[in-house]
């Protein structure tokens, strides 16, 4: 197993994985985002 290979590659997933968090932060307001949780 390569350390350093190993690394980037889970420096790649995180920051995909931000990006998509990013978006979603975008689509939804803090309204939508309560209304959520009030559902739950």
């Amino acid at each position: 197993m390569d350390l350093m290979s190993l690394y980037v590659r889970f420096c790649r997933i995180k920051f995909i994985g931000c990006e998509i968090s990013s978006k979603i932060k975008r689509k939804f307001t803090v309204k939508s985002l309560r209304q959520y949780v009030a559902k739950k």
